[in-house]
């Protein structure tokens, strides 16, 4: 993986991802909480990643919260969950990166 996506990575947070989904349509993040069925103080916490009174103030959306915010901000369900820290839903791999060992443990299996 190159530098530059890995810079990005760790600099594109959630919370930012939804900001800037929130800025593009002009959307308030009440009109957001009111289209996902969560308070405004919920989306607050997420766009900011922070709970005042959690102990370490810090705040994770639950993997379900993520991909209903993606869905209602057309962002990519697999963009989204990376970004908020959670593995993609569908992970693709070329039958030529997976080593010779486990195609032909594949193939054995089948057989048996």
């Amino acid at each position: 993986m190159e530098i530059d996506k890995l810079n990005w990575m760790a600099e594109y947070t959630f919370g930012k991802l939804v900001a800037d989904a929130l800025n593009t349509r002009n959307w308030s993040q009440r009109k957001l909480a009111q289209r996902i069925g969560k308070s405004p103080t919920y989306i607050n916490y997420v766009v900011r990643g922070v709970n005042p009174s959690a102990r370490d103030q810090t705040f994770q959306p639950g993997r379900d919260a993520v991909e209903m915010i993606a869905k209602a901000l057309d962002i990519p369900t697999n963009e989204a969950l990376l970004a908020a820290g959670y593995a993609p839903k569908t992970i693709t791999r070329r039958p030529e990166t997976i080593p010779l060992q486990m195609q032909s443990q594949q193939v054995t299996d089948h057989l048996a």
